[in-house]
Formats: C-alpha cells, sequence, structure tokens
C-alpha cells in the first residue's frame, strides 16, 4: 500500500489533516504553532514528495506557499501559491468557502534529506491543490488559465492544444477545472472536427484586408511547407484538426521535430485573421467564425472554476 514518505505530516492521513486544520487556525489566531516535520502527499507511486507549506495572513484569507529553490530574501519564486477566502469557524477550526490557486509552477521545491532539491510538477500539485481543498471543506475553486509551454522559441498555449485533441483544457482534465465560458468548448468542437483543408483554403483565397480589420499577411509558402510537414508525419490537409494536433503534440517518443511543431501551432492552429470572411454571413464561413472566436476567446486569462 502506498503512503507518505516517513516523517511527514502526511495529507492522506485523517489525523495529520486535522493538524493541517489545527496549525492554520493557530496561525489565524495568533499563537506560535511549531512545526517538527514537513508535509508529505501522494496520489501514485511516483508521486510521492515531502514539502514545506508556509501560510501567510491577508486580512481574513490566507495564503499557501511552496517556495522554490530559487527563492531569494526580495525575488520569491514559488511552486505553488493559494489563498483560501471566506473563512469561518466550526468545531474550534477554521475552514474557507473558496479558494484561488493564484500560481502553479514546476520547480524544484521538493525536499529530500531535509534540503530543496526535488522537482514537483503541475500535475502533482494541481492534485495536492484539490486534497487541500478538501481539507478546509472548500466549495468553490477557482484558476485563471494561461498555460503556456515554449517550444522552438514560440511560446503556445497548452489549453489550446488540449481543447483541440481532448475537448478539455488541461486544467480541467487533470483538476476538475472547467471553463466558465462555456462557448469556448462549443467553438473547440467544430474546429477540433473540421478538416484543415477548410481552413487552408480560406487562408489561401481570402486575402488581407486592412479595412475590415486584417493586419497580419501570410505567405503561401509557410501553408505550402504545412502540407510537407504533415505528409512527413502520415498526415494531410484532408485529416481533422483534431486528429492533426493529436499526432504532432502528443506523439511522446521524440519523433516530432520541435520546429515543425512550432510551424503546424502558428500555421494550423493560430492562423491569422480574415475579417471579410468572418463578417460574411453566408453560413460556408461558419467554421471560420468558430475558428475565429476560439483563438481570440483564449487569447488571455480564461477563469476556471471547481465546484465540490
Amino acid at each position: 500500500m502506498d503512503s507518505c514518505k516517513p516523517n511527514t505530516y502526511c495529507l492522506n492521513s485523517t489525523l495529520h489533516k486535522k493538524f493541517l486544520l489545527k496549525y492554520i487556525t493557530s496561525k489565524i489566531n495568533g499563537k506560535n504553532e511549531l512545526l517538527y516535520k514537513d508535509f508529505g502527499f501522494y496520489f501514485s507511486k511516483d508521486k510521492n514528495y515531502v514539502f514545506k507549506l508556509t501560510p501567510v495572513l491577508e486580512g481574513k484569507n490566507v495564503i499557501l506557499y511552496i517556495f522554490d529553490k530559487k527563492s531569494k530574501k526580495d525575488n520569491l519564486s514559488y511552486c505553488l501559491k493559494l489563498t483560501l477566502k471566506k473563512r469561518y469557524e466550526k468545531d474550534g477550526f477554521y475552514y474557507f468557502k473558496e479558494s484561488k490557486v493564484d500560481n502553479i509552477n514546476r520547480g524544484v521545491c521538493g525536499i529530500k534529506k531535509k534540503v530543496i532539491q526535488t522537482t514537483i510538477d503541475g500535475t502533482y500539485l494541481i492534485k495536492l491543490v484539490d486534497a487541500i481543498n478538501k481539507i478546509f471543506n472548500v466549495e468553490v475553486s477557482k484558476l485563471d488559465d494561461d498555460a503556456t509551454l515554449t517550444i522552438c522559441d514560440k511560446n503556445m498555449k497548452i489549453k489550446l492544444i488540449k481543447l483541440l485533441s481532448t475537448g478539455k483544457t488541461w486544467y480541467e482534465k487533470t483538476g476538475g477545472f472547467e471553463l466558465s465560458e462555456k462557448s469556448i468548448y462549443k467553438d473547440a468542437k467544430e474546429v477540433a472536427e473540421t478538416k484543415y483543408e477548410y481552413y487552408y483554403d480560406i487562408m489561401k483565397t481570402e486575402k488581407l484586408s486592412a479595412l475590415d480589420g486584417d493586419f497580419e499577411q501570410l505567405d503561401v509558402k509557410d501553408l505550402e511547407k504545412v502540407l510537407k510537414i504533415l505528409e512527413k508525419y502520415g498526415l494531410s490537409k484532408k485529416d481533422t484538426i483534431k486528429k492533426i494536433v493529436k499526432k504532432i503534440f502528443e506523439t511522446k517518443d521524440g519523433s516530432i521535430a520541435n520546429c515543425d511543431k512550432k510551424h503546424i501551432y502558428k500555421f494550423v492552429l493560430d492562423l491569422p485573421d480574415r475579417m471579410r470572411a468572418y463578417k460574411d454571413k453566408d453560413s460556408k464561413y461558419d467554421k471560420y467564425r468558430n475558428y475565429r472566436n476560439l483563438i481570440k476567446g483564449i487569447i488571455g486569462f480564461n477563469e476556471s472554476v471547481k465546484r465540490y
């Protein structure tokens, strides 16, 4: 049977969950509750870490941090920042009705042999957030999703890739946080099921119109390069966006070149605006409207919510 690392306050343990409640309650009441051990948590055999959980009071809120090894006195770096809000007291402990996941960052914040030296990833941290939310009886937890990754010097939105390949964002699939704006799911489904040739043909035939609000020129050679990359990996323009995205971005054996991923992202997932087509009410442009609405709908932070 799996268990936390030895000599920790284990957040899988009913007894030690009570200790976390006692620890935070003591902090709020201005008492010095000493920690004799670090915290531990696991959700699988290979996801079992030890960490320091640091509470900071901000008004009636409590902010829980897991600091990164890179933290300095005047330059804090952390793997987790979780704010507990709307506190209330019950049976001698403080609980919270809401929480906000301010930041989750993969980093060196796990403890081994009493030293911060272990890398903890986002999957573990979002599972830990869920455990903490349950300990404090949180009813609603929120986060702003703008997770990205950089490949071949290109910044890419993870939520766009995941929505098109699985129909869910990474935060939803991993932690149960659903996008508040439900129209994004509808647009993503339509785009995912559309063959790339539809968007390819629009971009080849619809010219840039500055009068309608277009700004980015498109070199046809870049579209032709897309076809060559697709052929290289056993795909074609007649494949759906979903099939292309799954093959290019979710093949884990290293066979997909990073700069090929960059080109596919730019010229399949993130094509420039062609507003004349978008404004045209002809039904033949419906799927293009879905495409542009999706891209614009996730351009910044998107609120995601988990209800308990």
